[in-house]
């Protein structure tokens, strides 16, 4: 029996199989090494870890911030079991690789392990999965939608691919556009086939968590409209700043500064194979590839960030993908990917890693002899790990109070937000470097608020990197 078993593992699938997990575990170690050293730096992750906190106290008023209560309300459910930050960390990139090996389901068993390397080391795919933010449960979500819908016309996978979306909706309202184009091509299968709405008939369900939440809104005691109230002051919020839209290439560059140094080269191979043989493809994988170009080109002209594209990834890399099997013969592109993956690697330990550094210890130690009754925090949400006993308060406007004690950051000069103006004299007891606030992703992300154009990103990091500090805790 127990030789049978050795066969068995030993046999071309079993390999392959071996292969995919070991290549799932290393993918997985990318996205966590060095966490524990970095906390929740960034706006969104701060902010996100404060909503959990609030809602576990009983304040349900941020409960559809960023119009993402799907979110919210899957991580509180993680929150009550343990609330450790690291974690929810580690969930949130342990959600970001089974995204990879879900889209990988797509290509033969023989070179999945391959297809995974490449995905699984997109510069933005690897970064986004350490931040507790809602890209890497997004990524998970449309790629059960996407194995789904493609997996058979049964009413029951459409039902089921509907939901999938509109879950990823009420995490991610960027997934509107992915709605929109799904339906356009249901509706142009219908009128111009006449084939069947297969999803079309199904839209109800993809309305239906929506629904839900704004009825949990109002268990809540929330307006029963604030949801979509939220939506429309997201689309329409008047505080978007124009400067740097006309930085139409902004994508572009990211993509080769970032991206796998194949990339760019690839996809036009890849482009002007499908429009001299656009039959070599399924029709239906042809129209979303179509979608996924028009969706770069309007993303072009809107407030941009890398995290405006989440959804294009997977796409780009199974062009690409697809392109060196066609071209290229098994050794060859598999010394393409492992040069290109090499880089990603360099790439990532350059931008990522070498800002994996705090001087948060020192901050402890001062609060702890301090023993303050408060700390304010200015803007940001208190910042972990500054881990203790002794409340803090996220402050947004100057006011009367008597918090002494307040935790000031780099980062209203990375979103360029307003700084306190201080009435009396105030004294710096602590202050020390944060890299982790510093990384280049962290102003390219931000570049959807402040207008920046691309260049303009790298300038404004290069200049804070010259500072003499990231974070002061200060008396006032």
């Amino acid at each position: 029996m127990t030789i049978l078993r050795t066969n068995k593992l030993l046999s071309p699938s079993g390999l392959y199989k071996a292969t995919f997990i070991v290549v799932f575990f290393c993918l997985w170690l990318l996205r966590v090494w060095k966490l524990w050293q970095v906390g929740l730096f960034d706006y969104d992750s701060a902010k996100n870890y404060l909503i959990l906190t609030e809602l576990y106290n009983d304040n349900f008023h941020n409960f559809f911030h960023h119009a993402s209560p799907g979110f919210y309300l899957f991580y509180f459910l993680c929150y009550l079991v343990t609330p450790n930050y690291l974690v929810l960390e580690v969930i949130t990139a342990l959600f970001a690789t089974l995204s990879i090996f879900i889209f990988a389901s797509y290509v033969p068993i023989k070179v999945r392990a391959w297809f995974c390397l490449l995905l699984g080391t997109s510069f933005f795919l690897m970064a986004s999965s350490r931040y507790f933010a809602i890209e890497s449960l997004s990524l998970l979500l449309f790629s059960l939608f996407v194995k789904h819908y493609f997996h058979s016309y049964t009413k029951r996978h459409q039902r089921l691919s509907g939901l999938l979306l509109g879950l990823l909706f009420t995490v991610n309202y960027k997934a509107i556009l992915v709605i929109f184009f799904v339906l356009l091509y249901e509706l142009g299968r219908f009128f111009f086939f006449k084939e069947r709405r297969y999803l079309l008939q199904n839209s109800w369900v993809i309305v239906l968590p929506s629904v839900g939440f704004m009825l949990l809104g109002l268990a809540f005691q929330l307006p029963f409209l604030r949801y979509p109230a939220t939506i429309y002051h997201i689309f329409w919020q008047p505080t978007y700043i124009q400067s740097g839209w006309q930085d139409y290439l902004f994508y572009f560059k990211y993509l080769l500064h970032f991206e796998h140094i194949i990339l760019l080269p690839l996809l036009l191979v890849g482009i002007l194979t499908l429009i001299n043989k656009p039959s070599i493809i399924n029709s239906k994988v042809l129209y979303f590839i179509v979608c996924t170009f028009l969706i770069l080109i309007v993303m072009s002209f809107l407030p941009k960030a890398p995290r405006g594209i989440l959804f294009l990834y997977p796409v780009f890399y199974f062009i690409v993908f697809y392109v060196l099997e066609r071209y290229l013969s098994s050794r060859w592109y598999w010394a393409f990917i492992l040069v290109s993956v090499s880089i990603q690697l360099y790439r990532f330990d350059t931008h990522v890693y070498n800002y994996a550094k705090s001087e948060y210890q020192g901050l402890q130690k001062i609060v702890t002899q301090q023993a303050p009754n408060s700390i304010s925090s200015w803007i940001i949400p208190p910042l972990k790990p500054l881990s203790t006993e002794i409340p803090v308060t996220q402050v947004v406007k100057n006011s009367a109070t008597a918090q002494r004690f307040m935790l000031l950051s780099c980062f209203p000069k990375i979103a360029t937000l307003p700084s306190p103006n201080f009435t009396s004299e105030y004294k710096v007891i602590w202050q020390g470097y944060d890299l982790n606030i510093l990384q280049p992703m962290v102003f390219l992300e931000s570049a959807e608020f402040t207008g920046r154009t691309y260049e303009e990103c790298w300038a404004a990091q290069r200049r804070l990197l010259k500072d003499s500090c990231t974070t002061q805790l200060i008396i006032y």
